[in-house]
C-alpha cells in the first residue's frame, strides 16, 4: 500500500511539550502576550535558553482555548514538508481545515504552492473564530519559498488567525509591513530575562538551592537572567561545598558560560550518565529504543525518564514521555564534548542510528546518520531506494540531488540505477546541463557494459532507459529523427513481454512522428502507447500519451475526437494532480478555446499550468498552454495581459527550450498583430531569420503561420498607400510561396487543422489581389471543413478584413455551410462590427483636436512611447486618447484606425 507523505511525519511534533509543575510563572509576560490576538503576528526572539517554548506554553495554558503548536527542526526546510506540518498542526484544532491542500500535497507530483496556499487561506476564512498557530523554532527555517509562504498567509490570510513565531533570530519576514499596520507584537531577550524576583523563585523552588541575597545578585549579574545560564550555573552549585567562591570565581560572557558550566555539570554526573549523554546526543530526538540500538545495550527508556526527573536540559515531546530532545544548546554542547573526547565512537553511533531508523522505515532520518557515518555503501543503497519512493521522487527532488552528491564516487560507480536515477533527476530540473548528464549515461553504460554488476534483463532495461532520456533530450531538441532511433533501440533491448516499459518508450515513439508532423502514424501508436498502458497498469504513461493525442487529433481538426479522448480520462483527474493530468487539462482548454467555450477553457488551461509550471524543464506542454491562454486572454480583449502572460514563462526558473521560445516570440508578435503594431511584428520577422523562400518544416510551422500573417499585413498596408517596414518587395508572392509549402506539408500529414486555417490565410491574400471569386471559394472551402468540429476562434481572432469577407460570404445563395454556424462565426467578432460609411453619419466627426492629433502621430511609423514624448503626455495617456479614437472610429486596431481616418478623409 503506498504511504502518503502525511504518513511518515513526526505526531510529536504537532504537540506543545508539557509544561513542568516546577516552573517559574511570568505573569508579567503572559499579560504583554494576551495582546496575541490583537496582531496577526507575535515574534518571540531570543537565543537559546531564554525560556521562549516554556512562556508561550505557559500563556496557552493560561489563554484556556487550544492553539494548534508545531515545533520545527532543520528537516522541515522543505515548503511541501513545512505546509505539510503547518496544515496538519492546524488540524489538530479544527479537523477538517485544510482538506484540498492536504490532497494536493499528497498528490503523487509537486503541486504549485500558490494553489496550495490559496486552498488553506479558503479554508482559514471560512470560520470566524479566533485561532492561534505557534511554530516553534523557526530559526531553523531557512528556505526563501517557506518564508514567502508565510508572508502570503499573513497577508491574505484572515484577521482572526494569529501566528506566534519564537525564534533565536529575526525570520526573513515582511515585519516592517506588519508593524506599519500595528499587525506586530514582539518579544526579546530584554524581555525575557529573568528579573531579580525570578531568579530567587527559580532557585529557590526549581533547583532547590538556598542562596544569599549577595550570591544571589552575584549570579544573577554574572548570567544576565539567561535562564539556561542559570540552570547551568544551579546544577553545579548542587555538587559544591563551598557555594560562595563558586560563584565569586564564575565569570564569562553568555558564549562562554555555556562551555564552562557544561564541564562542570558532568563532571558531577555519573560515568553511566555521561556516555548516555554524550553518545546519544547524536540524534535530534530520543526514544528509548533508538537509545538502546544507539547505546548497543537495554534500559534506555528509564534513563530518560531519568534524565528527565534529574532536570538535566531534556525536554519530553509527548504526553507519554515516550519521546524526548535535549535542549538545543545543550545537545551542541554535548556534540562539541563527544567530538573532543571520543571522536573515534562517532560513526559507530552514527551507524546504529542510521539502522535503527531504517528499521523503522524512516528513510529520510536513516539517510542523515549514514552520511554522518560516513558508511556510504550502505546509504547509497539507502539513497538508490529513496529515489524509487514515488512520494518523494517530484517533493524532495533538492535533498535527493544533494545526498547523491554527498557520496563519493566509490560508492556510486557499481550502482548503475542510482546513478541512472541521478540522471533523470538532473534533467528534470537542469535540462540545459545536458553534458553533465551525458557524462552520466556514458557512466551507467560504462559500468553495466563491463562489469555484470545486473542482471541480464535488469542491465536491458537500464540500458533502455538511457535510450529513453537521450530520446527525451533530442525531443526537446527538436530532433524527431534521432527520437524515433533511440526510442526504436530502446524497444530492442525489451522483451515482448515488459509491458509497463514497453508502454511509455512508445508513447515517447509517437511523439518524434508528432515532431515529423506526420498525424496519422502518431495518432496509430499513441493509440496502441494507451492500449498497452493500461493493461500495464501505467496511468503516468497513459495520460501522457492521451495528452499527446489530443494535441494530435487537434492539430488534425479532430476537436470533437480529443474532446471524447479528455472524458476517458476523467476518471483519472482526482487521482493524479502532476504535469501529465496538466498536459491534459492544457489539451482539452485549446479545444475549448477553439470552439469559443471560453469559460470552460480558461477553467482548464489554468489547472494544466498550475499543475505543469513545476516541470517546464521537460514537460513541452507548457509553452503551448501558455500561447493559449495568451490568444483566449487576446479574445476577450485583455492584450496586454496577454503579452504578460506569455512573459512569465520566461520567468520561470526552469529553462525554456529553443522551440519554446521561438513559439512565444511567435505569439507575441501574433499579439502586436492583433493591435495593430505592424513595427513590432516587422520586428520580430526580421529577428526570426525565417523567409517567404524558405523550405519549412514541422517544427517552425506556427512561425511561418506568423509571418504568412505579417507579410499580408505589409500587403495591406501598402494597399492603402502606407509604407512600412518592408519584409519583401512582393509580401503577397512571399506569402503565397509559404502558404503553397504549408498546404503541401499538411496535407500529406494529415493536418486537416492546418489545412482550414490556410484556406482561411488564402482567402485574405486573394482578397488583396482583389480575387473575390476565388477568395469566397477558399472561405468557404475553409467554414466546410471546421463546421462539423465547431471552430470559431480561428476566424474570429483574425479581425476586420477577415469579418469583412465572412460578410460578403454570409449573402451567397446556397451556401455550402449552414446558416447557424455562419451566423455563430460572425458573433463572436468583437461587439459592433465595422459597418459602411453611411452619409451624413461618419464616424470620427466628434473626435478632439487632441484625438486628432494623436490620429496623426498614429499614422506614422512612430511607437507609442515616440508619441507620447512628442505630445508631452504619459504612455497610458497615448493609450487612453487611442482606445477612444478606436471606439468613435467603429475598429479593433491602430492599423484599421488608420485605415479608416483615410477612408472619412481625416489623415
Amino acid at each position: 500500500m503506498t504511504r502518503s507523505l502525511s504518513d511518515t511525519l513526526l505526531a510529536t511534533k504537532l504537540h506543545p511539550p508539557p509544561l513542568r509543575r516546577d516552573f517559574v510563572p511570568r505573569q508579567r509576560l503572559t499579560a504583554k502576550l494576551n495582546r496575541i490576538l490583537e496582531s496577526k503576528l507575535t515574534l518571540i526572539t531570543a537565543p537559546a535558553g531564554f525560556g521562549k517554548t516554556t512562556l508561550i506554553r505557559e500563556w496557552v495554558e493560561h489563554y484556556g482555548h487550544p492553539a494548534a503548536w508545531l515545533s520545527l527542526d532543520a528537516q522541515d526546510n522543505s515548503p511541501v514538508r513545512f505546509l505539510l506540518y503547518l496544515i496538519h498542526a492546524f488540524r489538530q484544532i479544527e479537523p477538517a481545515l485544510g482538506s484540498e491542500a492536504l490532497g494536493l500535497l499528497n498528490s503523487s507530483h509537486l503541486p504549485q504552492l500558490s494553489t496550495v496556499l490559496t486552498h488553506l487561506t479558503n479554508d482559514l476564512a471560512a470560520t470566524s473564530a479566533p485561532r492561534i498557530i505557534i511554530l516553534d523554532d523557526y530559526h531553523v527555517i531557512e528556505d526563501q519559498t517557506i518564508h514567502q509562504a508565510m508572508d502570503f498567509l499573513l497577508a491574505h490570510g484572515p484577521a482572526h488567525t494569529h501566528l506566534v513565531i519564537a525564534s533565536r533570530s529575526q525570520p526573513s519576514l515582511s515585519l516592517a509591513r506588519l508593524r506599519g499596520q500595528a499587525q506586530l507584537l514582539e518579544l526579546n531577550s530584554a524581555d525575557l530575562r529573568f528579573t531579580a524576583v525570578e531568579v530567587e523563585q527559580f532557585l529557590k523552588q526549581v533547583m532547590q538551592l538556598d542562596l544569599s541575597p549577595a550570591e544571589r545578585i552575584t549570579l544573577e549579574m554574572r548570567t544576565e537572567g539567561w535562564i539556561a545560564g542559570l540552570q547551568l550555573a544551579g546544577l553545579s552549585l548542587q555538587g559544591q561545598e563551598n557555594k560562595s567562591a563558586f560563584i565569586a570565581s564564575f565569570s564569562g560572557d553568555d558564549r562562554h558560560i555555556g562551555d564552562y558550566l557544561f564541564e562542570e555539570v558532568l563532571q558531577h554526573q555519573s560515568d553511566q550518565i555521561q556516555r548516555f549523554l554524550l553518545f546519544t546526543s547524536v540524534a535530534d530526538n530520543l526514544c528509548g529504543s533508538l537509545c538502546d540500538a544507539i547505546l548497543g545495550e537495554s534500559g534506555s527508556q528509564t534513563m530518560l525518564e531519568r534524565l528527565d526527573d534529574l532536570r538535566l536540559f531534556i525536554a519530553p515531546l509527548d504526553q507519554q514521555r515516550q519521546w524526548y530532545r535535549y535542549h538545543p544548546l545543550f545537545g551542541e554542547l554535548l556534540r562539541h564534548q563527544l567530538r573532543r573526547t571520543q571522536a573515534e565512537q562517532i560513526p559507530l553511533l552514527h551507524r546504529r542510528a542510521s539502522m535503527w531508523f531504517e528499521q523503522h522505515d524512516r528513510l529520510e532520518e536513516a539517510i542523515g546518520h549514514g552520511l554522518m557515518a560516513q558508511d556510504f555503501e550502505r546509504t547509497a543503497g539507502l539513497i538508490e531506494a529513496a529515489f524509487q519512493r514515488r512520494d518523494w521522487i517530484h517533493r524532495e527532488m533538492r535533498r535527493l540531488l544533494a545526498w547523491f552528491e554527498a557520496l563519493p564516487e566509490t560508492a556510486t560507480q557499481v550502482r548503475p540505477k542510482l546513478k541512472l536515477s541521478y540522471a533523470w533527476l538532473l534533467f528534470e530540473i537542469f535540462a540545459d546541463q545536458w553534458n553533465r548528464i551525458e557524462a552520466l549515461l556514458r557512466s551507467v553504460e560504462t559500468v553495466l557494459t563491463a562489469s555484470g554488476s545486473a542482471s541480464e534483463q535488469d542491465t536491458r532495461a537500464m540500458l533502455a532507459e538511457v535510450d529513453l532520456l537521450r530520446a527525451n533530450h533530442a525531443r526537446q531538441a527538436g530532433e524527431p529523427a534521432r527520437v524515433i532511433e533511440l526510442c526504436q533501440q530502446a524497444l530492442g533491448r525489451l522483451s515482448d513481454d515488459e509491458t509497463y516499459r514497453r508502454s511509455g518508450i512508445i508513447a515517447h515513439l509517437a511523439s518524434a512522428y508528432e515532431g515529423l508532423g506526420q498525424m496519422a502514424q502518431a495518432n496509430q501508436i499513441y493509440t496502441e502507447s494507451i492500449r498497452l498502458c493500461r493493461a500495464a497498469n501505467n496511468v503516468d504513461g497513459l495520460l501522457f500519451a492521451a495528452a499527446r493525442l489530443m494535441e494530435v487529433l487537434t492539430v488534425s481538426g479532430q476537436l470533437r475526437q480529443a474532446e471524447r479522448v479528455f472524458g476517458q480520462m476523467q476518471d483519472f483527474a482526482a487521482k493524479r494532480t502532476g504535469p501529465d493530468m496538466g498536459l491534459v487539462y492544457i489539451n482539452i482548454g485549446e479545444v475549448y478555446r477553439e470552439q469559443n467555450r471560453l469559460e470552460q477553457a480558461k477553467t482548464y488551461l489554468k489547472q494544466g499550468l498550475e499543475l505543469c509550471r513545476p516541470f517546464e524543464a521537460w514537460h513541452m506542454g507548457v509553452a503551448s498552454g501558455v500561447i493559449s491562454l495568451a490568444r483566449l486572454l487576446a479574445a476577450e480583449g485583455f492584450h496586454e495581459q496577454a503579452l504578460k502572460t506569455l512573459l512569465e514563462i520566461e520567468k520561470q526558473s526552469a529553462p525554456v527550450t529553443p522551440l519554446e521560445q521561438a513559439r512565444l516570440e511567435s505569439m507575441r508578435a501574433r499579439l502586436h498583430l492583433a493591435q495593430g503594431d505592424y513595427r513590432a511584428a516587422a520586428h520580430w520577422a526580421r529577428r526570426s531569420g525565417l523567409s517567404g523562400s524558405d523550405e519549412v518544416d514541422y517544427a517552425h510551422e506556427f512561425d511561418y503561420l506568423t509571418l504568412v500573417r505579417v507579410l499580408i499585413a505589409q500587403a495591406a498596408l501598402e494597399a492603402q498607400g502606407i509604407h512600412p517596414v518592408s519584409l519583401a518587395t512582393d509580401p503577397l508572392q512571399d506569402a503565397d510561396n509559404l502558404l503553397d509549402h504549408l498546404y503541401h506539408a499538411a496535407q500529406s500529414g494529415g493536418r486537416l487543422g492546418r489545412i482550414i486555417e490556410l484556406y482561411m490565410l488564402q482567402a485574405l491574400t486573394h482578397a488583396l489581389r482583389h480575387d473575390t471569386t476565388e477568395a469566397m471559394q477558399r472561405l468557404e472551402e475553409a467554414l466546410n471543413l471546421a463546421e462539423p468540429e465547431g471552430y470559431v476562434r480561428l476566424f474570429a481572432d483574425e479581425g476586420r478584413p477577415l469579418y469583412q469577407l465572412l460578410t460578403r460570404l454570409s449573402t451567397k445563395p446556397l451556401l455550402i455551410v449552414s446558416a447557424d454556424y455562419m451566423n455563430m462565426v460572425l458573433a463572436a467578432f468583437p461587439p459592433s462590427p465595422p459597418q459602411a460609411v453611411q452619409p451624413g453619419s461618419l464616424p470620427g466627426s466628434t473626435l478632439t483636436e487632441r484625438e486628432l492629433k494623436t490620429l496623426r502621430l498614429l499614422a506614422t511609423e512612430l511607437a507609442i512611447e515616440a508619441i507620447a514624448v512628442e505630445m508631452i503626455v504619459s504612455v497610458s495617456t497615448v493609450r487612453t486618447y487611442a482606445k477612444r479614437i478606436y471606439s468613435k472610429l467603429d475598429v479593433h486596431s491602430r492599423a484599421e484606425a488608420v485605415y479608416r481616418a483615410k477612408e472619412l478623409k481625416l489623415l
